[in-house]
């Protein structure tokens, strides 16, 4: 008999993404994400609110990469985690968690990082 998952909504969520299709909570992300880029190139916009729009553009990133190590962990379980880390999703996974901190670590200033 197997046991029960501690948290049911984490459970679905594991198994929405390892599909190919992506979770409703990835397509509001990813809309948020582009109106927060948009309202980053309209300067008077950005200084009125800054702290908002990088706080929402972190939080996105935060997903992305919390759906990154899901999907690792899953792999990784299933015993397919090198096919999943080479694989072209993986490979997009990991350049789309990375990409902000290395251009931050690089020293591009984060408006252009983003």
């Amino acid at each position: 008999m197997s046991k029960p998952p501690a948290f049911p909504a984490l459970a679905e969520f594991v198994a929405a993404t390892t599909g190919r299709d992506m979770t409703k909570a990835a397509y509001v992300i990813v809309g948020c994400g582009i109106g927060m880029i948009v309202l980053l190139t309209v300067d008077p916009a950005y200084e009125a609110a800054h702290h908002w729009v990088d706080a929402v553009l972190w939080v996105c990133l935060a997903f992305f990469v919390f759906e990154w190590v899901v999907r690792l962990r899953h792999a990784v379980k299933s015993e397919r985690g090198l096919a999943y880390s080479f694989s072209f999703r993986g490979v997009i996974d990991l350049v789309a968690a990375a990409a902000i901190p290395v251009a931050l670590i690089a020293g591009a200033s984060p408006k252009s990082a983003w």
